[in-house]
């Protein structure tokens, strides 16, 4: 939602960010997938996520000490391939959630990007329908990727 006082207002909500990480889970329906495909898509989504970042952008696993760091942005970033329920392919679907606890005035975020869901295939198509759909979330959920409404100036404590 824009605030009033139009495209570049301070979000202040993500006001003290020093650094973000993507915490990355990828695996099939309900199963949390660790191994190459997993690491391989984590360090895709972070690539995309460090497009303009006016922060340090770096993935991180579970258990991780700076996921409990006041001045880090946390993106969960959820994907999964399921099959088709028309029995024709599989499908990959994702979404990103940001998590902050500093800032001027933190307030838990309980809702990010709404789902995504593309058809997925190994070809270059079909990875270039991945990357769009991983970009179209975390527009969403970046401070600095918002559409329309410029960079989130107070990301560096400004």
């Amino acid at each position: 939602m824009k605030s009033q006082a139009g495209a570049g207002a301070r979000d202040i909500r993500y006001r003290g960010v020093k650094r973000a990480v993507v915490l990355a889970q990828y695996g099939p329906r309900g199963e949390i997938a660790g191994g190459e495909a997993s690491q391989a898509l984590g360090a895709e989504i972070v690539d995309l996520a460090r497009v303009n970042a006016p922060v340090p952008v770096d993935g991180v696993e579970v258990g991780d000490p700076s996921l409990r760091d006041g001045a880090t942005l946390v993106v969960i970033v959820q994907a999964s391939v399921v099959s088709d329920p028309s029995g024709v392919g599989r499908l990959f679907a994702v979404t990103a959630r940001p998590l902050f606890s500093g800032g001027r005035e933190p307030a838990p975020q309980y809702f990010g990007a709404a789902p995504l869901v593309v058809r997925f295939a190994e070809t270059p198509g079909g990875r270039a329908d991945r990357a769009r759909a991983i970009n179209a979330v975390l527009d969403e959920v970046l401070p600095w990727r918002r559409r329309g409404e410029g960079r989130a100036a107070g990301l560096t404590g400004e």
